[in-house]
């Protein structure tokens, strides 16, 4: 058994990064969905969908805190061409397949799992919590110092900031007055020969895209998460200044909610965050000029959807090849 060339382009080892979708519900017909979605991309490139993933970190005073992020991703894994069928099963029979350096390009970085505070003698198993939610805690800090700094800027004449903290309900708790020379030069200190405020902001931002935890320990399936290996492209992503990633127009909103309205129109909610899951949507369109998707490898799609998908594929000039699961297995000679 060997690799054929094409197999083997860009990836050590005859293993690729496939983006599966969409997951099958009771009764309906995922061969449209499918292509719905395929369309979708086709048209307006990736869309990267927004989750909510909470975070419990014990305290010492024996309570906890829980901290909530929003999430903006859509997720790879990174597995050899024969295991997509048996992928397709649980995450859908339609993908888009990138070699590895293909992808890695386009800024994909691989999750960092956090393993979850045990419920029965939980030793230090709450380690990684902690660690994430004062991440959280750094970033929180770095936007403060950034919306201070451009207080003091935009406002060269003033003499006085009033420096105010408030409790969760949104009650003043504590307010002090110092002087805006003052805080000039604390934070002419704290900002030499250091990246801008924003920039460690974003960057603790980004990183907060990745953390995701091992397991659902609600439902018993130790490392089920974890097993995944999946790789994540992130919002925010930016090239010398330049985003790649935006948020949809209405119109386009309307047409990648078409592929799926149950999905997209769902409000989701988690701490102090609730939106409708098409709202906190990204797209990315292309990269250094190209449609995103014409940096992939090829497409796979079910057998009865091949010549629609490549009609798709052609009616917006993106020149990649498409192929069945069974096309997949055929490649290993």
């Amino acid at each position: 058994m060997s690799f054929s060339a094409d197999q083997n382009r860009g990836a050590k080892g005859g293993t690729f990064f496939y983006h599966s979708f969409p997951r099958a519900h009771a009764g309906e017909d995922v061969v449209n969905r499918g292509l719905s979605i395929l369309e979708c991309a086709a048209k307006y490139g990736l869309v990267l969908a927004p989750e909510i993933v909470e975070w419990t970190q014990p305290t010492v005073a024996g309570n906890a805190r829980n901290h909530h992020t929003v999430q903006q991703r859509i997720c790879f894994t990174e597995i050899s061409p024969w295991r997509v069928y048996r992928h397709s099963k649980m995450f859908g029979p339609f993908a888009i397949e990138w070699s590895i350096d293909a992808l890695r390009r386009l800024g994909v970085i691989p999750v960092f799992y956090i393993p979850q505070a045990l419920s029965s003698n939980p030793g230090l198993s709450s380690l990684g919590n902690s660690l994430v939610v004062q991440t959280f805690d750094s970033q929180s800090m770095a936007d403060l110092l950034d919306n201070l700094n451009q207080v003091v800027t935009a406002n060269p004449q003033l003499k006085i900031v009033t420096l105010r903290n408030s409790d969760p309900s949104g009650q003043i708790v504590n307010s002090v007055n110092v002087p805006a020379t003052h805080i000039r030069d604390l934070l002419t200190y704290l900002s030499y020969r250091a990246p801008p405020f924003s920039m460690m902001r974003d960057v603790l931002q980004g990183v907060s895209g990745l953390f995701y935890p091992t397991e659902n320990l609600k439902h018993n399936k130790y490392l089920d998460y974890y097993r995944q290996r999946e790789w994540r492209l992130i919002g925010n992503i930016s090239e010398n200044g330049q985003s790649l990633t935006r948020s949809p127009t209405p119109n386009e909103a309307l047409e990648i909610a078409k592929a799926g309205e149950e999905f997209w129109n769902k409000t989701i909610s988690g701490g102090p965050h609730s939106f409708k899951r098409l709202d906190k949507a990204l797209l990315y369109p292309t990269f250094r000029g190209s449609h995103i998707l014409s940096t992939a490898s090829r497409v796979i799609v079910p057998i009865t959807a091949i010549s629609k998908a490549r009609r798709i594929l052609d009616s917006y000039g993106i020149n990649v090849p498409v192929s069945t699961i069974v096309g997949t297995l055929l490649r290993i000679k």
